[in-house]
C-alpha cells in the first residue's frame, strides 16, 4: 500500500494557485511557508498533462525546513463536473497520496518522484476517477503530523476519468515605476531612464523594458537581479511623455510605468563663432584684382567647422557672398577699387541660426591710387533669337506611306506587315540648347465601312535609327532611340516616346528611320483598304 501511494503522488499534476490552503495543527512551526507548489508532471515525460495510468510527479518550491522530519501530499477536495458524481468523490477529501521520511532531502528544490499512477491511487482507496478538479496540499511535518513547517498547494483537472492537465500557473502581478533624470537637459546631453519592476514572488523578473516616447520605443534593456533595467543616450530638443513597459516573463506580467510629468528637453545654445579677415593687397594700384579672404572657427568646439555663408562688405556696401568651405574658409576677387576710404569686413551667415551664431570680422582698411583718367562706361546690347524646333515627315494624304497587303503568319493566326519609314528630320536651333523628345501618337486603322477598324494597339515604329549631318553639333550617340513595338501587353493610348536627347546635346539636325509595322492583327479583320493618320510630335 504505501509503494502504491508513492507512486501515486509522484504522478500528480498541480499547477501553483493563489493563496495556500491551511491545514490545521501548525503549532509548533519553525519557519511556516505557504504558496503554490512549483510543479505538477507526468513522470514519463515532464508535461503538466497524463492519462490516468501515468506516473506522476510532484514538485515543491523549496527544501523541507530541517526540523521536519517527512513530507506528504494531501488531497484536500475533489470537485465532480458533475454534481450528480460529487457523492461519490466527497471520500477523496483527505487522503494521503505520499508520506516518506524526509529527513535529508535536497533543496532547493525537494522532487517527490513515483512510479504509481492515478488509477492506482484511486484502486488501493477504493475511490473513483470522476471528471472534475482534484486539490492537493503538500506538507513537510512532523513523524505526527502535529507541526507543520511548509505547505503548498496545486489544482489537477480531470476532463475524463482517462484524461487529466494542470491550468497554467497564474502570472505573477508586476508594477512597473520610471524616472528620467536630468532634469533640465539640453539636446544632445546624456538622459539615463530607469525602470523598476517590482512584484510580491521572491524569484526575480526577467526579459526587457521598452523605453518609450508615447507609441515610438526610445530604446531597450534587459531587467537585472533587482528588477531594475537602464538606458542612456541623448534626446533630442522637445517635450517627451516618457513611459517604460515591461515585456514580462514566463513567470510575472507584463506592467507599464509612465513618468508623472511631461520631460522636457531644451535645444542645445548655438555654438558661438569668431570671423578673421584678410585683404590682399591693402594698397597699390587702382582697379588691380583684389581678394578678400575670411576665415569662421566653432569658438565652442574647433573641430566642429560651421555651415553657413559669407557676405563682403566695403563699408555699408554688399560686394558679394560666397559659401563657406568645409575648411571654414571663405573668399571674394574683384577689381574694382580705386582711391582711399575702404573698409573691408565680412559677415558670417549660419544656415541654421540654431546651431551657429554670425559673427563679423574687424574692418580692414585699405587705401588704392586714384585713376589716372576718368573712365567712361559704354553699353553695348545683343539679342540671342529664341530660334526653332521642328519635327517634318514626308507622308501625306495625297501620297500615304503604303504599308502593301497584309500577310498571314506562319502557324496562319494573324495578319501583319511592315514598310520602311523614310524619314523623320528633326531640327533644333533654339537658344539654351535644352534638348527634346520626338513622340508618336498612334491611331486606329479605319475601313472604307468605318465600322471596320484595325486597333492603334497593333502597330508599331521599329529599329528606329538616325543620320546626322556633318558639322552640326548633334553627332553619334546624342540622341537615344526608343523602338514602339506593335500588339504590345503594355500598350497605352497617347504618345509614345520613340527619340530623346539631354540638355546641351540636341541642336543641329537628325533624320531618323524606322519600320512601321502591323502585327498580331486578326484574322477576323473584313477586308478592304484600311487608313490610319498618326501624329507625330516634338517638345
Amino acid at each position: 500500500m504505501r509503494s502504491i501511494l508513492q507512486r501515486g503522488l509522484a504522478a500528480t499534476a498541480v499547477t501553483a494557485v493563489t493563496g495556500a490552503l491551511l491545514i490545521g495543527g501548525a503549532s509548533g512551526a519553525s519557519a511556516f511557508a505557504a504558496g503554490p507548489l512549483a510543479k505538477v508532471a507526468n513522470g514519463n515525460s515532464g508535461l503538466s498533462t497524463g492519462t490516468n495510468f501515468d506516473s506522476v510527479k510532484v514538485t515543491a518550491p523549496a527544501a523541507c525546513d530541517a526540523a521536519a522530519t517527512r513530507h506528504t501530499t494531501i488531497v484536500t477536495s475533489v470537485v465532480a463536473t458533475n454534481p450528480a458524481q460529487q457523492a461519490s468523490v466527497d471520500p477523496w477529501a483527505g487522503k494521503l497520496l505520499y508520506s516518506p521520511i524526509a529527513v535529508g532531502l535536497p533543496g532547493p528544490i525537494t522532487d517527490f518522484p513515483s512510479n504509481g499512477s492515478w488509477q492506482q491511487i484511486a484502486d488501493a482507496f477504493g475511490l473513483p476517477l470522476v471528471a472534475g478538479t482534484y486539490n492537493l496540499t503538500l506538507q513537510c511535518q512532523n513523524n505526527l503530523g502535529t507541526s507543520i513547517f511548509e505547505q503548498w498547494t496545486g489544482v489537477v483537472n480531470f476532463s475524463t476519468p482517462l484524461l487529466w492537465s494542470v491550468p497554467a500557473a497564474p502570472l505573477v502581478p508586476t508594477t512597473t515605476t520610471v524616472t528620467a533624470t536630468p532634469q533640465p537637459v539640453t539636446a544632445g546631453s546624456n538622459v539615463t531612464l530607469t525602470a523598476t519592476v517590482t512584484e510580491t514572488n521572491p524569484a526575480a523578473p526577467t526579459g526587457n523594458v521598452d523605453f518609450k516616447n508615447g507609441a515610438t520605443v526610445i530604446g531597450s534593456a534587459p531587467v537585472n537581479a533587482s528588477g531594475v533595467a537602464t538606458f542612456t543616450g541623448p534626446l533630442a530638443a522637445g517635450t517627451y511623455t516618457i513611459s517604460a513597459v515591461y515585456a514580462g516573463d514566463a513567470v510575472f506580467a507584463t506592467s507599464t510605468g509612465t513618468v508623472a510629468t511631461a520631460f522636457v528637453v531644451t535645444p542645445a545654445p548655438a555654438a558661438g563663432t569668431s570671423t578673421a579677415l584678410a585683404v590682399s593687397p591693402t594698397s597699390g594700384a587702382a582697379f588691380q584684382s583684389v581678394t578678400a579672404t575670411g576665415t569662421v572657427t566653432n569658438t565652442s568646439n574647433a573641430a566642429v567647422i560651421p555651415v553657413g555663408s559669407c557676405t563682403f562688405k566695403d563699408g555699408a556696401t554688399v560686394l558679394g557672398t560666397s559659401a563657406l568651405s568645409g575648411t571654414g574658409v571663405c573668399t571674394y576677387t574683384a577689381s574694382s577699387f580705386s582711391g582711399p576710404g575702404h573698409s573691408f569686413t565680412v559677415d558670417f551667415v549660419p544656415a541654421n541660426a540654431g546651431l551657429f551664431s554670425p559673427s563679423t570680422s574687424a574692418a580692414v582698411t585699405a587705401s588704392y591710387s586714384a585713376p589716372q583718367f576718368t573712365p567712361d562706361e559704354q553699353t553695348i546690347v545683343v539679342t540671342v533669337p529664341t530660334g526653332n524646333l521642328t519635327i517634318f515627315t514626308p507622308y501625306t494624304p495625297a501620297a500615304p506611306l503604303n504599308l502593301g497587303n497584309l500577310t498571314l503568319s506562319a502557324n496562319g493566326t494573324t495578319f501583319g506587315a511592315s514598310a520602311a519609314f523614310n524619314k523623320v528630320t528633326i531640327t533644333d536651333t533654339r537658344a539654351g540648347n535644352p534638348g527634346w523628345t520626338a513622340a508618336l501618337t498612334r491611331a486606329d486603322f479605319i475601313g472604307a465601312n468605318p465600322a471596320n477598324t484595325i486597333p492603334a494597339k497593333y502597330s508599331g515604329f521599329t529599329a528606329v535609327t538616325g543620320s546626322y549631318t556633318a558639322g552640326n553639333a548633334i553627332q553619334a550617340g546624342d540622341v537615344t532611340f526608343t523602338d514602339i513595338p506593335a500588339n504590345s501587353p503594355t500598350y497605352v493610348a497617347g504618345p509614345a516616346t520613340f527619340a530623346s536627347t539631354v540638355a546641351g546635346k540636341g541642336t543641329g539636325t537628325v533624320d531618323i528611320t524606322a519600320n512601321f509595322v502591323l502585327a498580331g492583327v486578326p484574322t477576323s479583320t473584313a477586308p478592304g483598304l484600311y487608313t490610319a493618320t498618326v501624329v507625330f510630335t516634338i517638345a
